[in-house]
C-alpha cells in the first residue's frame, strides 16, 4: 500500500524530522509539506493525502478544534494526526470526537511513536503517545 502524507507544522526541524523518521519507514508514495494553514488548504486542494500530520498551534489565532472540524470537510477521506503539546485528556477525548485518529504530545520521543502512530490509525485504530496516554 502506497501513502501519500501531508506534514504541517511551523518548525522546519519539526518538518525535517517527521520526513527523515517516515521516509525508508513505510511505503510512502509521497511527502509534502506546509509552514501553515493556508499551505495546508492548498496543499490539500493539489495533493490528496492520505495522512495529514499536523501541528495543533499551526495557527495561533484558530484553536486546534476548529482546524480539525475545517480539515473533516475539506479533506473527509484523510487520517488526521495532531502533534499537540497538551496532555489535556479532554482536549484530547474532543479531538477524537470530531474525528482526530492519532494524537502525538510534543514531549514524546517523535520518532519512536511516528510509525506506531501511522501504521495504527491506516488500520483504522487510534493511537495516543506514551504522554497522552498516561
Amino acid at each position: 500500500m502506497s501513502i501519500q502524507i501531508l506534514v504541517a507544522d511551523p518548525s522546519d526541524l519539526t518538518l525535517l524530522g517527521l520526513h527523515c523518521a517516515l521516509v525508508g519507514q513505510l511505503e510512502i508514495d509521497d511527502i509534502r509539506t506546509a509552514r501553515c494553514l493556508d499551505e495546508l488548504r492548498v496543499g490539500i486542494e493539489l495533493f490528496t493525502p492520505d495522512i495529514i500530520i499536523f501541528n495543533e498551534r499551526l495557527d495561533p489565532a484558530i484553536d486546534v478544534l476548529t482546524i480539525v472540524e475545517e480539515l473533516r470537510c475539506i479533506a473527509p477521506k484523510s487520517i488526521l494526526l495532531v502533534l499537540g503539546n497538551l496532555a489535556d485528556g479532554l482536549l484530547i477525548r474532543d479531538l477524537f470526537a470530531c474525528g482526530v485518529r492519532g494524537y502525538l504530545f510534543s514531549g514524546d520521543e517523535l520518532v519512536d511513536c511516528i510509525i506506531p502512530a501511522v501504521r495504527l490509525t491506516l488500520k483504522h485504530r487510534i493511537y495516543l503517545s506514551p504522554t497522552a496516554n498516561a
